[in-house]
């Protein structure tokens, strides 16, 4: 995935209160001479009645009054309120503000952008157990953001993530041992990391093994099996899958030649998801006219899109449709 996967979770995490029922909220014990409202009490609370708890140093009290201006609910919305109120629960050991306060700093948003203080966090919340900061710790260690390039390391983070069944870090221990990043290649493990996340509902980790058996990346070729995978992560609205199957269809890989379904998939991955890959096949068929009628203006502005965002095959379709 290669993704910083925290850096949006200061809105993420919090919305709907998923968070009080998540394993991700480890907490060190409270540093505060006061005891400490229990997290399901605070949303028994007035705006007042939290904003006095805040500042009497109760830390959930003042988790939740970040959460409240992260989303502007009955205070206004401001990112740098939210980011002063997560600091001072982080300080008192509070995971979750540990984790969304180095994704603020990581994103640079409702603070300077500061990978050194980022780190410092997610290393803080990753300590703690707190399976999503160790997911993030793992990547900024997989791309050399904030900390030295470090795929050992990396690996290390993305498994304690993964043996808690954070559906990230099963993702990312698959790449590793698909890739042979910080570990020896070993295809069976990666699909064995990758079922895991697909089990979690990680509809990237499914993309995966699809492409794996279509590949024949170190398992025997299957397209089939590979479409199977596809369409399982096609039907949930994924642009990257629907693209596939759309290929599938158009070249008869895994299922009988089809052009008439090729195009309905592959106007599926670009009518909302802008799939590189459907873009450019899709404006294919409206270019020849293959299952679908002919319509140069259309291809055009698919072939353009695609090769904005840098597919080559785009590219060199424009060069031949408009030579200079």
């Amino acid at each position: 995935m290669k993704t910083t996967t925290l850096m949006a979770m200061g809105i993420a995490a919090v919305v709907g209160g998923a968070w009080l029922a998540s394993a991700d909220t480890a907490t060190q014990p409270a540093t505060a001479a006061r005891p400490q409202v229990a997290a399901t009490d605070v949303y028994k609370m007035t705006i007042p009645e939290l904003m006095k708890a805040a500042e009497d140093g109760d830390r959930e009290a003042q988790f939740k009054l970040a959460v409240q201006y992260e989303n502007g609910s009955g205070v206004p919305l401001s990112d740098k309120l939210a980011v002063s109120w997560y600091r001072k629960a982080a300080e008192q050991g509070h995971g979750m503000s540990q984790v969304i306060l180095a994704s603020k700093y990581a994103s640079g948003r409702g603070v300077e952008q500061n990978w050194e203080e980022a780190i410092k966090w997610y290393r803080k919340a990753a300590e703690q157990g707190n399976s999503s900061a160790q997911v993030s710790l793992g990547e900024c260690y997989s791309l050399g953001q904030g900390v030295p390039k470090d795929a050992v390391e990396a690996v290390k983070w993305f498994r304690l993530a993964a043996a808690q069944g954070h559906l990230d870090g099963e993702l990312e221990l698959g790449d590793a041992y698909r890739d042979g990043a910080g570990v020896p290649k070993d295809i069976t493990e990666a699909i064995k990391w990758y079922t895991k996340a697909d089990a979690h509902h990680n509809i990237i980790a499914t993309v995966r093994l699809g492409d794996l058996y279509m590949e024949g990346n170190g398992v025997a070729k299957d397209e089939a099996l590979a479409l199977k995978w596809y369409q399982k992560a096609a039907d949930k609205n994924y642009g990257e899958a629907q693209g596939k199957v759309g290929e599938a269809y158009l070249n008869g890989r895994g299922v009988q030649k089809d052009e008439t379904e090729a195009v309905k998939w592959l106007q599926k991955a670009t009518a909302t998801n802008r799939d590189v890959l459907g873009e450019r096949l899709l404006a294919d068929c409206l270019h020849k006219g293959i299952g679908i009628a002919r319509d140069d203006d259309k291809a055009a502005v698919l072939y353009r899109d695609a090769a904005g965002q840098g597919d080559e095959p785009a590219k060199q379709a424009l060069r031949e449709m408009f030579p200079q």
